[in-house]
């Protein structure tokens, strides 16, 4: 439970801090290379399921990486709807896609609210 607590926050800290020394396609370069790393299914599993909710905690927390740069948008739906079913985890590519587009609605909802208010 500790681990587990721990391991979000600093997740969360990486989703946040990224700008200041890498880029965005930089790290979904990485993510994407460490999620589909050769190895054993006992090695695959918990390394995919870390690349996973990290992928998943981004496309949450910051949706604007993705709606201002059509590249990177680009290159996720790729890993999602092409790489994700090429290894046989076209399920798991549903879940990101779905937090994908319910992530940018929502942003392009808060940024039509803040247009209104002016």
């Amino acid at each position: 439970e500790y681990m587990g607590k721990q391991n979000l926050r600093l997740q969360v800290q990486l989703i946040l801090t990224f700008p200041s020394f890498t880029t965005a396609s930089e790290l979904l370069r990485l993510l994407v290379e460490r999620y589909c790393a050769k190895g054993s299914e006992t090695e695959m599993v918990p390394i995919r399921v870390q690349a996973f909710h990290m992928l998943k905690l981004w496309i949450q927390e910051r949706p604007m990486d993705f709606a201002d740069n059509a590249e990177l948008s680009a290159a996720m739906l790729h890993f999602i709807e092409t790489t994700l079913p090429g290894l046989g985890l076209a399920r798991t590519g549903q879940v990101l896609r779905r937090t994908f587009e319910e992530a940018l609605e929502r942003y392009e909802q808060s940024k039509r609210s803040v247009v209104n208010a002016r």
